[in-house]
């Protein structure tokens, strides 16, 4: 069935020069210290075969590159950019970085057909990015990065992390009003989650948030998996997030409604506007009936 869908995901890369402390890639980079580069890339036209072969042999109509940071290398992005559009010509999304973002390489995404990107905002507190979650860039650059983006005429769908350790439901506030500043095509809520061999996890487990066992870690759309005390709060604001940030819901109401017991209806808004920024901005394919319920019952159940 995932290869009658008309999106096809490709990797052009391994691995991240960043250690950000809740992503694996810092305990990753460790454990293969000394065997070999931190990041791995392909040639481009190693690339351009593969999505030619699966191209010729499944027809789609859209790209995702699952690369880490694809925006990483201004020679390679420059071939890419050039032999991607004459000879695979299909609008793309990719993940990019805020301080990697250049007048140069948004014009390379756009000439190659770049049409969204997905940028990890995550914090909307410049103290909790660099000191928790040690990622050093400042508000103005994000913000300018994302106007590059879209003065181009490409989407961005920012990433962005809930219920962080030693944080409260107010730093959560300040991550939506970030995003009401950026004005994203969709603003992607998440609950942090502490995994295993993580620098964050370890922090949490030794100031009591998180009880050193890794089966409380839930899905990142669910629930948290730490201790936390407004536990109701913050799952009702990771459901109505994107929708907030879109119709900029007066805060004070805001924070009266994620109070109350209303977690399916809110729950419900989230799929829908979600389903719609996805299909008519960050990735616009048109999708047959019985695709449209393959994609809801993965949203649902996986």
């Amino acid at each position: 069935m995932v290869r009658d869908l008309p999106i096809r995901n490709f990797i052009t890369s391994r691995g991240c020069p960043y250690d950000c402390t809740y992503c694996f890639n810092h305990a990753y980079n460790e454990i293969y210290k000394g065997f070999g580069k931190r990041v791995r890339r392909r040639s481009v036209d190693n690339v351009i075969a593969e999505i030619e072969e699966e191209q010729n042999g499944h027809p789609f109509q859209f790209i995702q590159f699952e690369d880490d940071i694809f925006v990483m290398q201004s020679k390679w992005l420059q071939e890419f950019s050039l032999k991607y559009r004459t000879r695979i010509g299909l609008p793309f999304t990719c993940n990019v970085r805020a301080e990697l973002i250049t007048e140069k390489a948004v014009s390379l995404l756009k000439e190659a057909g770049c049409v969204s990107v997905w940028m990890g905002v995550e914090s909307g507190d410049e103290v909790i990015r660099k000191e928790l979650l040690k990622r050093n860039n400042t508000d103005s650059v994000t913000i300018n990065s994302v106007r590059l983006l879209q003065n181009a005429g490409i989407f961005v769908a920012t990433e962005n992390i809930l219920g962080l350790p030693e944080t409260s439901i107010d730093d959560d506030f300040k991550t939506l009003e970030l995003n009401r500043t950026l004005r994203p095509g969709y603003a992607n809520p998440s609950i942090y989650q502490p995994f295993p061999g993580t620098a964050l996890a370890q922090r949490a487990k030794e100031t009591g948030e998180f009880s050193g066992n890794y089966s409380d870690i839930k899905g990142f759309y669910s629930a948290s998996g730490l201790n936390i005390k407004h536990r109701r709060e913050l799952e009702n604001l990771q459901y109505i997030f994107s929708f907030c940030v879109e119709y900029r819901i007066n805060p004070r109401l805001l924070g009266k409604l994620i109070r109350l017991p209303l977690k399916n209806v809110f729950k419900s808004i989230y799929f829908l506007w979600k389903g719609y920024a996805l299909s008519k901005r960050i990735a616009p394919v048109k999708l047959k009936l019985g695709q449209w319920f393959h994609v809801i019952y993965r949203s649902l159940f996986h």
